[in-house]
């Protein structure tokens, strides 16, 4: 593994943690920069830019279509599992600190589907 890419991991990682926890807006062309966004377009030029975009993907064979985001889907996102649980604790967390105006901590126990709730209150 090349040296560079434990920094790019890194700067990616920072980049991201930069913008989740400040929930700053990002400016259309600092998305496009860091890699957020495919290409950041005035307002003018949406419009006319994702219709011609679109009409273009339509005229594709839909089993291509499919096939190829499905091929890019396998090489670029984690398994299943992993989105699972990952939105799992973003949903009990949001649901406690929204809905109840605490937040909770998980306490796991020994069976992995039981999950008891210690409730803190928000600051």
């Amino acid at each position: 593994m090349a040296p560079w890419h434990d920094c790019r991991a890194s700067w990616e990682e920072e980049r991201a943690l930069e913008v989740i926890l400040s929930s700053d807006d990002v400016p259309g062309e600092l998305a496009e920069l860091y890699g957020y966004v495919n290409r950041s377009l005035p307002d003018a030029d949406l419009d006319g830019f994702v219709g011609a975009l679109a009409t273009r993907i339509a005229s594709f064979d839909k089993q291509t279509i499919m096939d190829t985001k499905r091929l890019v889907n396998v090489a670029s996102l984690p398994p299943d599992i992993e989105i699972e649980s990952g939105f799992v604790s973003l949903a009990q967390s949001s649901f406690c600190f929204l809905l109840r105006g605490r937040s909770c901590h998980r306490k796991q126990r020994k069976h992995p589907t039981r999950i008891r709730f210690r409730y803190q209150a928000a600051n």
